[in-house]
């Protein structure tokens, strides 16, 4: 999906990522303004909207959709 599709999906609640991370999961949208992501080691990063529309926007194709369970063994995996 697109980056401008992604960012609906995680406006709805949905998780997401971009095909080429496998240590990165965009998992939660706050107040309307704040993006969260966490990575591999359980650690999250907060992102405003627009510094987050900058700093991925690069990212125009190639944006899937995380299931409850890839996202359940991402957790369990962290080192």
């Amino acid at each position: 999906m697109t980056f401008k599709q992604a960012i609906e999906e995680i406006k709805k609640g949905n998780r997401v990522k971009h095909k080429s991370w496998d240590s990165l999961i965009i998992d939660g949208f706050y107040a309307n303004t704040t993006v969260s992501l966490t990575d591999d080691r359980g650690y999250p990063y907060y992102f405003d909207l627009d510094d987050f529309l900058k700093r991925f926007g690069k990212f125009k194709n190639g944006w899937i959709l995380v299931s409850v369970d890839e996202y359940i063994e991402f957790c369990n995996n962290w080192r």
